[in-house]
């Protein structure tokens, strides 16, 4: 697959939009919806200018708009319909559709644009929850199906990384007074570290004690920093690594080197978790998702 992917297949198009393939191209033929190229084995290719109007028709669609109306408009109605549910609704889907454009194109000045918008009318709890959460998802899903490539995913995430270290240095940081401590780490193998890293600003907003210690990080490393407070709160997320087959042991090996003192707690979410069996503690709690671990920690 190459790199930066300017051409896109019907299945690209489907993935990306939603839009049955055969729908697509009933649209095509029925009202002249897009014009693809073909190679010369017949099979329909399109440019990146057709993805966006299709995400954008998608747009439209699910919000009342009848293909046949849509098929009517011109170039200019059809910015301002756009435009007019931006305007009405702020619609978080369109703004996740133009993300995914500047993640095909690579294009840095495109995100930061796009970016400059939400900040109007968004603060930076709702871009990243509303906006990048369901974007990151998505590409989950995209490099699941080889519509996307790793490089695709490590563009997104350094960006929005960008932007949640430019939240934490505006931040007027102070400390509340107290033996509470959180420490915030990944395990040996996991190196996904957007949403732990979100966990980061929002304990740091709330003035919080953490101590953030990164990716791929031994229990022995954690278990040499159990004196720093008489409560700890650990706090990892579980992406790929441990593997499901060994993940019940890895908790069990954190429950007996962390775990130690009554007062501390292991607060943990992430895909690999959907296989433990049993909690081996009621000072574990295991969340679903990102925003349930931070109702946990933050309520």
């Amino acid at each position: 697959m190459q790199l930066i992917k300017n051409n896109f297949s019907i299945s690209d198009l489907e993935n990306l939009s939603g839009i049955k393939a055969h729908t697509i191209r009933i649209w095509e033929k029925r009202y002249g919806l897009l014009s693809p190229e073909r190679t010369k084995t017949n099979i329909r290719t399109y440019s990146l200018e057709s993805l966006k109007k299709i995400l954008n028709v998608s747009l439209l669609n699910s919000n009342g708009f009848k293909i046949s109306k849509i098929a009517q408009l011109s170039d200019l109605d059809f910015k301002q319909a756009i435009a007019g549910l931006i305007d009405q609704h702020l619609r978080s889907d369109y703004y996740i559709q133009e993300l995914l454009v500047a993640m095909f194109a690579f294009d840095r000045d495109r995100f930061k644009y796009i970016n400059a918008e939400l900040k109007k009318h968004k603060g930076f709890e709702q871009r990243f929850e509303e906006c990048y959460m369901p974007l990151l998802m998505r590409i989950g899903l995209l490099w699941q199906s080889g519509v996307i490539t790793p490089s695709h995913e490590h563009f997104i995430a350094v960006l929005i990384k960008e932007q949640l270290l430019l939240e934490i240095e505006g931040l007027h940081l102070t400390v509340n007074p107290s033996d509470e401590t959180y420490i915030l780490f990944l395990p040996d193998g996991e190196l996904h570290d957007l949403g732990i890293y979100y966990i980061y600003y929002l304990l740091l907003q709330q003035s919080k004690k953490v101590l953030y210690l990164g990716a791929s990080v031994p229990l022995e490393d954690l278990e040499k920093l159990l004196n720093l407070s008489s409560k700890i709160n650990f706090v990892s997320s579980f992406t790929v690594a441990p593997e499901a087959n060994s993940i019940n042991e890895y908790l069990q090996k954190v429950h007996d080197t962390l775990l130690n003192s009554s007062s501390n707690h292991f607060y943990a979410w992430g895909s690999v978790l959907d296989s433990v069996d049993e909690r081996p503690s009621k000072q574990m709690t295991i969340a679903s998702n990102l925003l349930e671990i931070k109702d946990f920690l933050l309520p």
